[in-house]
Order: structure tokens, then C-alpha cells, then sequence
């Protein structure tokens, strides 16, 4: 799962720096604010204080 996030970071930088790299600094200017709002939105946060810890530690 780790692994999974941390290429789509990878994919989403490679993108926003060929897009700011290919002249499109002007609609990522204008968009970033709203795709990092969404991507907050979408990430559930997770409730620390769960009674259930990981798998053997008991």
C-alpha cells in the first residue's frame, strides 16, 4: 500500500513539473490550490484511538 502512494507521488510530480516545464504555468497556477483540496478531501483520517492495535501486540 505504501508502495502504491508513493508512486502515485512520484507520477503526480513528473506531471505537475512537465506541465509547469511546458508552458503551463498559468493553469496549474490556477488549479493546484483546488487539486490538493480534493486530495485532502478524499484521504479519510484515521482514528488513533481505536482499542484494536496491529495484529500481536496484545
Amino acid at each position: 500500500m505504501v508502495a502504491f502512494f508513493g508512486a502515485l507521488a512520484i507520477a503526480l510530480a513528473i506531471g505537475i513539473g512537465l506541465a509547469v516545464g511546458l508552458g503551463r504555468q498559468d493553469y496549474v497556477a490556477e488549479n493546484i490550490d483546488e487539486w490538493v483540496d480534493s486530495s485532502r478531501a478524499a484521504i479519510e483520517p484515521v482514528d488513533s484511538t481505536s482499542e484494536d492495535g496491529p495484529p500481536g501486540t496484545e
